[in-house]
């Protein structure tokens, strides 16, 4: 069962500019003027995105396994994911955004059919996620068969996964991530990125990007959209850095 708070006492932390959550903002743009539209920030952290939807005027409910937003015009939900069921209506908001959360889940899959539940039709999906996508990435799971470090012996990841909050465990693909979502009803897909890999990372990759982009645009335009591959291998996919940010707006037509 979920238990809700009215305000509380942490403080809200500070992003850095160019942040992921500020490009989350500007997606949000999208919709106009903020001012009385619902939004769920699931998987707030440390709430500087609720408190900006919040300033800027939306109702902003926040589901994390810890919600005690600092600002009180904030809903907060405690909720742990691994029970994917939101417990909210259906068509509830106007936006959906979560950062940094479906790389946590035991259940991604689930939880993605419940935010598209609770957004309403014509409404906003936004995620972010670690950009796995990226030339360093694929090079890494190319090499290892893994995108990431395994930390099989770390007794912290181990704990931390037991208490159910669990370490990065899930890295989807573009192409998996986009049907699945498009089978739940959504349409017209934005992918964003924070900032793009340095110059000397570009150069250093340069062969593998140039079999890659040879790849995409000799592959025919047929084959380019049945594969994603517009999409997969642009610059936001190939070249973003650290993170990488999704969107789409439900249309009911899945």
């Amino acid at each position: 069962m979920a238990r809700t708070h009215e305000g509380g006492q942490n403080e809200v932390a500070i992003e850095p500019e160019g942040s992921i959550q500020q490009r989350v903002l500007r997606e949000l743009a999208a919709l106009g003027d903020l001012r009385g539209k619902s939004v769920l920030d699931v998987g707030a952290g440390g709430g500087w995105l609720s408190a900006q939807l919040a300033a800027a005027g939306a109702k902003v409910t926040v589901l994390d396994l810890e919600a005690r937003p600092a600002d009180p015009r904030i809903r907060a939900v405690v909720h742990n994911l691994d029970d994917p069921v939101l417990p909210f209506a259906d068509k509830e908001f106007d936006a959906v955004v979560s950062t940094e959360v479906l790389e946590h889940l035991r259940a991604p899959f689930l939880v993605l059919r419940e935010l598209v539940r609770v957004l309403k039709k014509g409404g906003r999906l936004v995620l972010t996620i670690p950009n796995y996508w990226n030339i360093k990435y694929r090079l890494r799971y190319l090499l290892t068969g893994n995108f990431q470090r395994l930390k099989i012996d770390s007794r912290e990841d181990r704990a931390f996964y037991l208490r159910g909050y669990a370490p990065h465990i899930n890295a989807i693909p573009y192409p998996i991530l986009k049907t699945v979502l498009s089978w739940e009803g959504c349409e017209h897909f934005t992918l964003g990125h924070k900032r793009l890999l340095g110059w000397p990372q570009r150069l250093f990759f340069a062969p593998w990007l140039a079999a890659i982009r040879l790849f995409t645009w000799c592959g025919g335009a047929r084959r380019r959209a049945r594969q994603l591959l517009d999409e997969t291998n642009s610059d936001s996919a190939l070249l973003g850095a650290r993170q990488v940010l999704i969107a789409c707006t439900k249309t009911g037509r899945g």
